[in-house]
């Protein structure tokens, strides 16, 4: 499944976009946008917070997902750790719940590795991804999903805009 990966790293404001598709019937989109620190004295331990929604819809797999939440993340050593919290849709289950992200940049800040776990009440979310740089504003993305009993392995190409 092809996958469109979009993201903007300005000085505070970050934002990104992602679209997934299989080009019949299959797809799914998401959208962030965050602060990164310092965005006030107060509050000095995480230096992102975000919001964010994404949504699959695979007709042919009878799978519906939305995921509406937010998050904060904190640098720990050269470890990025996310705590995400958030409503999602799963077929026919809604529920509250919440996630752990861990990443972290290697083989000399050209590969990005990331783990991350959630649960959700009736269900359990796991995810993993290799994201590793091509050329400059081009990388690479190798992903896996799983929610609840369904899998998901995607792998495509993501393209950062830069300020100038």
């Amino acid at each position: 499944m092809p996958l469109l990966h979009f993201e903007e790293f300005p000085d505070r404001v970050i934002y990104k976009m992602n679209i997934q598709t299989n080009f019949y019937r299959d797809y799914s989109f998401g959208a962030n946008v965050g602060l990164r620190y310092p965005f006030s004295p107060h509050i000095k331990f995480f230096s992102l917070i975000s919001a964010g929604y994404r949504q699959y819809e695979y007709p042919s797999k009878d799978f519906f997902h939305r995921d509406i939440h937010v998050s904060a993340g904190t640098y720990l050593r050269n470890i990025e750790l996310t705590l995400k919290t958030g409503y999602q849709m799963l077929n026919d289950n809604h529920n509250w719940g919440i996630s752990l992200e861990i990443q972290r940049m290697i083989v000399y800040s050209r590969l990005l590795v990331g783990v991350s776990t959630g649960y959700y009440f009736d269900y359990m979310n796991f995810s993993a991804y290799f994201q590793g740089i091509i050329h400059r504003n081009i990388s690479f993305r190798l992903g896996y999903d799983r929610i609840e009993k369904y899998n998901f392995c995607n792998f495509g190409l993501n393209y950062m805009w830069k300020k100038k």
